[in-house]
């Protein structure tokens, strides 16, 4: 091919073990400029992981880690926690399905942001403060909520990410 050519599809002038960085960035960038909206989400691989958990267990109908994680994170174990201490249930979910990973447990910070989020959901579509006791029947019904609402929202981060995590 000429000098201006694009042989064996690499990007012009590049090798193509060297042309992939450079489309998987253009892609980000497109990806983010495509959906505003998007690009002010936060999607980590504790994210990711609990979203794509929580849609196998749908899948399968099993939910006993999201149940373990309930009672490891209702201290009092009353059966209820208030939408304010339910944030605690992600970081436990992820403890139970992760355990021995070598990145080690996650804590309460890595799950700040979906907490909050799920925190002002269940406030707002509900009109409960955040005081409100909550059932573990209650929060799975709002979590299957929150991570349907999610979902549409960082369908494309989610897919992106789901091949880096």
């Amino acid at each position: 091919m000429g000098q201006g050519g694009n042989a064996g599809g690499a990007t012009r002038g590049l090798p193509p073990c060297r042309s992939l960085p450079i489309l998987c960035l253009a892609g980000v960038v497109a990806v983010l400029l495509a959906s505003p909206a998007q690009a002010a989400e936060k999607v980590d691989r504790y994210t990711v992981r609990m979203h794509r958990s929580h849609l196998k267990a749908r899948e399968d109908g099993d939910f006993s880690t999201w149940e373990q994680a309930w009672k490891i994170a209702d201290k009092d174990g009353d059966g209820n926690m208030s939408v304010d201490q339910c944030r605690s249930v992600f970081k436990e979910h992820y403890n139970i399905e992760n355990e021995g990973h070598h990145a080690g447990p996650a804590s309460e910070i890595h799950f700040h942001d979906d907490g909050e989020d799920f925190a002002k959901m269940v406030v707002d579509t509900r009109g409960w403060d955040e005081q409100k006791q909550m059932t573990h029947d209650e929060f799975m019904l709002a979590l299957h909520e929150y991570v349907d609402s999610k979902h549409s929202q960082r369908k494309a981060l989610y897919d992106m990410a789901h091949t880096i995590f």
